[in-house]
């Protein structure tokens, strides 16, 4: 059974105007674009919420996990209905519900059987979501993770921590963890990772390029979103890696400071499929 599966950190409400204004730092615009004047955060959501519904509707997604979701869920409804109005079969969405920071998502379009949040293991230091959403469909279990920035040993404790979490899980579904780990694709971090083997990372099983970057738009420097698969799942295959929202609008606006991530994985037969059989 192919499984589209897409990761997007959302940006929560920021702009390049005041990313420009705070930090000095050109982020999800280009250099030339009108957006870095734009002080009113409302336009530019909806502008970037637009170039979100094309961008996620063009990746025809069975699951899509979403991090920096705004804490105001008004406008993650609001983007649901634009996917909605541009054709795409109806999304159930689940969330962290609302709160004072960015929270995370998932858009399901088979069946959502279960939900629960959970503490990230070893979570600390700064950024990222204490909290992991696990969402369970009939078609597979997605978690979906925003780790910290820092520090790197905190960050190795997580990883180290969803994997433990990650083997003990059940197995009766395959287990995907997507979302924004805050570690390079070629850092020592996911390195040791891929060493260990307990999580497959799906982007380079399924072909994709190292030298597709996500992250800092518009001049990426890093992979930093990813989609990871339990080893012992049966994947046949994991194909057709892209990323999303690379496009920017005439004024050079962008969907987000992140590039998205979409790929298919080809699902094995399952024990909860033998169990209906």
């Amino acid at each position: 059974m192919p499984l589209r599966v897409v990761t997007f950190n959302l940006w929560g409400t920021g702009t390049p105007h005041r990313y420009r204004l705070d930090r000095g730092l050109l982020r999800g615009a280009r250099a030339d674009s009108p957006a870095l004047r734009e002080a009113d955060e409302h336009r530019v959501w909806q502008r970037r919420a637009a170039l979100l519904a094309r961008a996620l509707s063009g990746a025809d997604a069975d699951l899509i996990a979403l991090q920096e979701v705004p804490s105001d869920l008004s406008r993650l409804e609001g983007l649901v209905a634009d996917l909605h109005a541009l054709g795409e079969p109806r999304y159930t969405m689940t969330t962290t519900g609302p709160g004072t920071v960015a929270g995370l998502a998932v858009l399901s379009r088979t069946p959502v059987l279960a939900s629960r949040t959970f503490p990230v293991p070893g979570f600390g230091g700064f950024g990222g979501h204490p909290t992991a959403l696990a969402v369970t469909t009939s078609a597979a279990t997605v978690w979906v993770v925003h780790l910290p920035v820092g520090p790197d040993a905190v960050k190795e404790a997580c990883l180290r921590g969803l994997e433990t979490a990650a083997v003990a899980a059940p197995p009766d579904r395959p287990l995907l963890i997507c979302g924004d780990l805050n570690c390079p694709a070629d850092s020592p971090l996911m390195d040791r990772l891929r060493d260990r083997a307990v999580l497959v990372d799906a982007w380079r099983a399924g072909g994709g390029s190292d030298d597709a970057l996500t992250m800092p738009v518009p001049e990426p420097t890093w992979r930093l979103d990813h989609v990871l698969h339990r080893a012992t799942d049966p994947v046949r295959a994991v194909r057709s890696p892209a990323l999303l929202g690379t496009d920017p609008d005439d004024d050079g606006q962008y969907a987000s400071d992140h590039f998205g991530l979409a790929l298919t994985i080809d699902i094995g037969q399952t024990v909860a499929h033998i169990g209906r059989g």
